[in-house]
């Protein structure tokens, strides 16, 4: 299983409204509204998405197969994110920060 955890929030204050045209674009992909901050979405080919705006951040989690590349994750999500902010420019003020997130097993799971 492919697991990653991507963490956006803005460079700098100014950067908020991008932040925000962020959030709203990727609540309009939504397949399914979990809670009012949260949502789960489908990345096409690769897995699921789950994310949750909080205060001046976006948090994403992303689950798919153990085949599918990272990288190719990475990519997509990113696409969106520059898409979603209009301009490579308005989404170069957005911070993403990666993470692996390596699924972990119950010790009572056998």
């Amino acid at each position: 299983m492919t697991s990653l955890h991507a963490r956006i929030h803005p460079a700098s204050r100014s950067a908020r409204p991008v932040l925000a045209q962020v959030a709203t674009a990727l609540r309009g992909i939504e397949h399914v509204r979990m809670s009012s901050d949260e949502t789960l979405t489908e990345l096409p080919g690769l897995g699921t998405l789950v994310v949750t705006e909080a205060p001046g951040e976006i948090l994403l989690h992303f689950s798919g197969g153990a085949d599918v590349d990272p990288a190719a994750v990475r990519h997509a999500i990113s696409a969106r994110i520059r898409q979603a902010a209009g301009s490579r420019t308005s989404a170069a003020r957005l911070v993403i920060t990666w993470t692996d997130a390596t699924p972990r097993l119950s010790p009572h799971a056998v």
